[in-house]
């Protein structure tokens, strides 16, 4: 296993001191991802197949812990993806289940795009939301 370092130089995640954002460009086999702590935002949009989706996903899970140390009082999560291989999907849940302790004295609002012809991902949206026990709206996108 990868040491965490190691992970944001492979997936090219950019932090900066002081700064409130995090980013990960999206490739043919990664998502991008973004989190504004300032602005309580994240986003995850692309395919989502990484070789080893626990090192893609770790930094982001250590940025949402900082987060959650000071979340703000509205926290939005926008999801738009194309494909997610079955480890990705398990750590888009993961996600979700960090973030629901939110929803006891915060707003925590999570959208979750599809496309009109990608039944799978509607479906995947709908079990994520049925096992984390979080409303999640579904959107159909064009």
């Amino acid at each position: 296993m990868m040491k965490a370092s190691a992970n944001l130089t492979d997936y090219n995640a950019k932090i900066e001191q002081g700064t409130e954002e995090f980013h990960i460009p999206a490739t043919k086999k990664t998502p991008e991802v973004y989190l504004n702590k300032k602005e309580g935002l994240l986003k995850i949009s692309g395919r989502s197949m990484p070789i080893r989706a626990n090192d893609f996903y770790f930094p982001v899970m250590r940025q949402l812990d900082e987060y959650l140390k000071t979340p703000n009082n509205r926290t939005k999560i926008d999801i738009n993806l194309e494909y997610a291989d079955s480890s990705s999907s398990k750590l888009l849940l993961a996600i979700i289940m960090r973030l629901r302790k939110l929803k006891e004295n915060r707003e925590l609002e999570i959208l979750w795009c599809y496309s009109e012809d990608d039944h799978d991902m509607k479906e995947l949206g709908k079990m994520i939301s049925d096992l984390s026990g979080c409303n999640i709206e579904l959107l159909l996108v064009s």
